[in-house]
């Protein structure tokens, strides 16, 4: 327990407040608020202000967590870069149970006094956008190579950012190199899921939305939420995936619309992966009339690729006829996507044509399954992902479960084996 805990503690006891009552009072969750007295939690300016307020501690709490966070984010940063580098990173699950609370205060973020004027220990603007071009780079690396390559450079690159923002900077350079890093913090966690280190990629994950949100950035918030929203589905929590995407497209903001249009369509995907097309279909047209233009961080070709694979998700579902219906829109906006992806998009494209190659399984032509999946295979090997990987072992698996007695899917089988390795 840190002084913080020690004085909150105090407070209650002076107050005669229980904890159970201080999160009525607040609106915090208890089990949040008990990892922040515990010290297990650092909690955010917004808490430790509504804290303070209830506790009538006359700015006693808030100027503990200044002392201690120095500045929270900007240290975390730095620690969780640091001990990445140096192998000493924890495994343990991170917790993100306070992710609703943060988006919820989306617009409390506590802002350190910085100079007016650039100093000459600190970057500027050149300085900056040649950060912000490098995380650029790294994403589109990422989305060409897989997910080992490289990973180290980022998370070196991150090292710095958070160096540098351990020196004051007037606001609104300070606000960018939040948003570099957390752009570097969404790279690192998708490259960590995709060799299989989910604990890694969830630390990371909850350090993009901070910074995102000391940054004041809405679309940085809405990809981290909207990655979050995909760690807890893959944990089979629907319910905590569809109130997380809810929360952001309520809380962020002035949001772009592509940004938006992404939302929904995680929330459609979402509700594809439990069959529920009633509740899927408005989310996607909602998202039809949002998404950015060809080229755009969300534009069409995102937004078909993910409507095939909800209509894939369904097919695989459904019976006849509706099976059929849905296979062929699937098949329909998956073609589409492959059609619009910048060619730098290679594990996209992989999971495009396994996507496609399972709706050639479920309308029982395993041929013209089998030749997309050669395709697939192709691009798999050409990069380093265990998600692209994994999946086309699935697919490989599926085939022959529906058609073992055809020889080129047995074909295909052995060389998913010997050409894409998984963990």
């Amino acid at each position: 327990m840190n002084d913080l805990g020690i004085a909150v503690r105090r407070l209650l006891g002076e107050r005669r407040i229980s904890l159970h009552e201080l999160s009525r009072r607040s609106h915090w969750d208890t089990g949040y608020l008990s990892k922040v007295i515990n010290g297990r939690k650092s909690g955010s300016y917004a808490l430790v202000r509504d804290l303070d307020n209830v506790l009538d501690a006359d700015g006693e709490l808030l100027r503990l967590w200044t002392g201690l966070q120095g500045f929270s984010v900007m240290g975390a940063i730095s620690a969780t870069a640091d001990s990445d580098l140096a192998g000493t990173v924890v495994s343990a699950p991170p917790d993100l149970s306070g992710v609703a609370e943060i988006l919820a205060r989306w617009d409390d973020v506590y802002e350190p006094a910085g100079p007016a004027i650039l100093a000459a220990d600190q970057i500027g603007l050149y300085e900056i956008e040649h950060l912000e071009k490098t995380a650029r780079l790294f994403r589109a690396w990422d989305h060409e190579h897989g997910g080992g390559l490289g990973r180290k450079a980022v998370i070196g690159q991150l090292s710095e950012i958070g160096g540098i923002l351990g020196r004051p900077h007037p606001a609104p350079l300070r606000r960018r190199l939040l948003s570099i890093a957390s752009q570097l913090a969404l790279v690192i966690a998708h490259m960590s899921a995709d060799v299989g280190d989910d604990a890694t990629a969830c630390r990371y994950l909850g350090l993009a939305l901070d910074a995102a949100k000391e940054a004041r950035d809405a679309t940085l918030g809405a990809r981290a939420a909207n990655a979050i929203a995909r760690r807890f589905l893959d944990d089979g929590d629907h319910a905590a995936a569809l109130n997380l995407l809810r929360n952001a497209r309520q809380s962020l903001q002035g949001l772009p619309s592509e940004m938006t249009a992404m939302l929904y369509t995680a929330e459609a995907w979402t509700c594809a992966t439990i069959g529920d097309y009633e509740q899927m279909a408005p989310c996607l047209d909602q998202a039809a009339g949002l998404a950015g233009e060809p080229g755009a961080l969300f534009g069409a070709a995102e937004l078909a690729g993910i409507s095939g694979a909800c209509f894939e998700a369904l097919a695989a579902r459904a019976s006849a006829p509706r099976r059929a219906a849905h296979a062929a829109r699937a098949e329909r906006d998956i073609t589409v996507a492959l059609g619009l992806r910048e060619p730098f998009y290679v594990r996209s494209r992989v999971l495009d044509l396994a996507g496609l190659a399972n709706v050639r399984l479920i309308q029982g032509d395993p041929y013209e399954a089998i030749r997309t999946a050669g395709d697939a295979v192709e691009s798999a090997a050409s990069i380093r992902s265990g998600r692209a990987a994994r999946r086309m072992h699935a697919l490989a698996i599926r085939a022959l479960e529906q058609f073992p007695q055809v020889s080129q899917v047995t074909e295909f089988a052995d060389m998913v084996r010997s050409r894409l390795p998984v963990a």
